[in-house]
């Protein structure tokens, strides 16, 4: 059976992601589930436009562990259109679009008027970093340097939380207990950098989302065992979790050092499944909003 364009595209974006956890693991690279650029998020250099969900997944994983230092791309034609050359040998990124649309349905309402059913439209695009672009005739909008504020609103996306666990300071090792429903955490001078310590709290704070009270996910309420499958998915909704979050600060996500069972984990998940990336990045983006107090 032929596949439909949008499972073709989560196949390619997830082909993609699995082909970086490879490359950072066989040479030896850390990496970073959603780099920062302060202010700046992945986005086209052309039109603007943000990558949001696996789109920003992506772009920042490849941007950390091909070490490029922009987090802005193109396509090709686009590149063309400014004069640039993608440089043999360059491989680009497949980046999917989403469109709602909407259509009659077969159901009437009050007024005998069809009901209006949403629909969505997948398209997906090949995209090169500017990096792998040589003789662009554009300007390259420069990065702003670190501030105190993205640390200050971390600090207040934790106090303001709803439905904040107790967070237990000290010990040697981050975890959420799920029975107990509380978060513990090594004090912060513990840690190489602040922003890693708020990494962390982050991770296990997103955990946290999944227990019955909260968002109920099967993969802190009910029973898992490293390895299995709903703990892969829960530890990479706990990851894009945390990434996303740094992300609203503008602070650097902590970077996943090169750690074999974790990663090998997760590449043997999502290519058993490939549509865990796209599920990952929602629960994600829903435990996120949680956090946030977001509707």
């Amino acid at each position: 059976m032929k596949k439909s364009t949008s499972q073709t595209s989560f196949d390619k974006i997830t082909d993609s992601v699995i082909s970086l956890l490879e490359k950072s693991q066989n040479e030896g690279k850390p990496l970073s589930w959603v780099k920062s650029w302060k202010s700046v998020y992945p986005q086209n250099l052309k039109t603007k436009n943000i990558y949001k969900g696996v789109n920003e997944i992506l772009t920042s994983l490849a941007c950390s562990v091909n070490e490029w230092e922009n987090p802005y791309f193109l396509t090709f034609k686009q590149a063309k259109e400014f004069n640039g050359k993608v440089k043999k040998g360059e491989k680009s990124l497949p980046i999917l679009f989403v469109e709602a649309k909407e259509k009659d349905s077969d159901l009437l309402d009050e007024k005998g008027e069809p009901v209006k059913e949403t629909y969505f439209i997948y398209k997906w695009f090949n995209i090169f970093n500017i990096s792998q672009i040589e003789g662009l005739e554009i300007e390259i909008p420069k990065i702003s340097e670190t501030e105190d504020k993205p640390l200050l609103e971390a600090e207040k996306i934790v106090s303001e939380m709803p439905k904040l666990p107790e967070i237990k300071s000290g010990g040697g090792r981050c975890f959420y207990n799920p029975i107990k429903d509380f978060v513990g955490i090594p004090v912060r001078n513990s840690f190489k950098s602040i922003e890693d310590y708020y990494s962390s709290l982050f991770h296990e704070l997103v955990h946290s989302t999944g227990h019955k009270s909260r968002l109920n996910r099967k993969g802190v309420s009910g029973n898992t065992k490293f390895g299995d499958s709903v703990y892969s998915k829960e530890e990479l909704i706990a990851e894009f979790g945390s990434a996303f979050l740094c992300s609203v600060c503008g602070i650097e996500n902590k970077t996943i050092e090169n750690n074999t069972a974790y990663i090998q984990g997760w590449i043997k998940a999502l290519k058993n499944d490939k549509s865990l990336l796209l599920k990952a990045s929602s629960q994600a983006k829903k435990s996120v909003k949680f956090i946030l107090n977001q509707k």
